[in-house]
C-alpha cells in the first residue's frame, strides 16, 4: 500500500505491512497524520498494538529481576544486576541485551546458558540524570539454529547511599525492601503485594541453592524478622515465592560480628 494514501468519507480498513528490524520487538506504536484537503486541517492519532511472535521467534519468561548498587565512579552508581531466565530451547543459548539510552549494560555471565531455569548476571552504569526505573529488552538465542526469543523488562534502582535493598517487581506485582543489608544479628524482610495473594514465603539460601532458613507469611503485607546469628559471614540469598511460584530473589550479605 502506498504510504500516504487517499480514502474516501466513512470508516475504511488498511493494510500495511511491518517489518520488524533487530533486536525484536514486541509492540510497535503507530502515528497517522490525516489530511482534509477541503478543510486544509490536519488531525492526528497514535495507536499502540502487541503482536504475537512469529514461528522462528518466542516470549521467554524472566523472573527474579534485582539490582545491587556495586560502586560509584564519576558520579554514576553501577548496579549489579540479576537476571533469572527460563531458556525454553532444547540447548544452549546466548543472552544479550540491546543497548538503552539510561546507561550501559556489562558483560552477561554464564553465557551461553543451558536450557531450563537459568539465572544470569551483569553490570550497569547509570547516566546521569540518575534513573529511578530502567526498561529494556533481554533476548535469548539459540546456539545451534539462531531461533529467538525475547522479553521486556523493567527493573527498579535502588537509592545506593543507604543500606537497604529495595525491589519493584512490576510482573508479580509486589514491593520488598531488606534491611539492614549488610546485616550482622538480625535482618528485615518488608514486603506488599498488590494483588492481595496470602500464600507468601521467602527462603534464604547459600551461594550453592541450599535453604538455609524458610519463612512463611499468611499475609499479602507485612515486616518480618529474621534472625541471623547463626548464619556465617558471606554472600547469601533471599527468595521470595509466591503460591509456591518464586517470583524474585535478592543478595543478603552478612558481616563479622564483634
Amino acid at each position: 500500500m502506498p504510504n500516504p494514501v487517499t480514502v474516501n468519507n466513512g470508516a475504511q480498513t488498511l493494510c500495511y505491512t511491518y517489518t520488524d528490524l533487530p533486536p525484536t520487538n514486541s509492540f510497535i506504536t503507530l502515528v497517522s497524520n490525516v489530511y482534509d484537503p477541503v478543510a486544509g486541517k490536519v488531525c492526528k492519532d497514535s495507536l499502540r498494538t502487541e503482536y504475537k511472535p512469529c514461528k522462528d521467534s518466542c516470549s521467554i519468561g524472566v523472573y527474579g529481576e534485582c539490582a545491587h548498587c556495586h560502586m560509584k565512579e564519576g558520579g554514576s552508581w553501577t548496579y549489579d544486576v540479576d537476571l533469572t531466565i527460563l531458556n525454553p530451547f532444547a540447548g544452549p543459548a546466548t543472552v544479550s541485551i540491546p543497548p538503552i539510552a539510561a546507561g550501559n549494560f556489562g558483560p552477561i555471565t554464564p553465557n551461553p546458558i543451558p536450557s531450563g531455569m537459568q539465572t544470569v548476571n551483569t553490570m550497569f552504569t547509570d547516566i546521569a540524570p540518575s534513573n529511578q526505573i530502567i526498561c529494556f529488552k533481554v533476548l535469548l538465542t539459540e546456539v545451534s539454529s539462531g531461533r529467538t526469543c525475547w522479553k521486556d523488562v523493567c527493573i527498579a534502582l535502588p537509592p545506593c547511599d543507604s543500606n537497604t535493598n529495595i525491589i519493584v517487581n512490576l510482573v508479580d506485582n509486589y514491593t520488598m525492601m531488606v534491611y539492614p543489608n549488610p546485616a550482622s544479628k538480625e535482618v528485615h524482610i518488608n514486603y506488599q503485594f498488590m494483588d492481595g495473594v496470602s500464600d507468601i514465603s521467602f527462603d534464604i539460601t547459600d551461594i550453592n541453592g541450599r535453604t538455609l532458613k524458610t519463612v512463611s507469611h499468611p499475609y499479602s503485607s507485612g515486616d518480618i524478622l529474621v534472625n541471623t546469628e547463626d548464619l556465617a559471614e558471606g554472600l547469601y540469598f533471599i527468595r521470595v515465592y509466591k503460591e509456591g511460584r518464586m517470583a524474585g530473589s535478592t543478595r543478603l550479605i552478612i558481616l563479622q560480628r564483634d
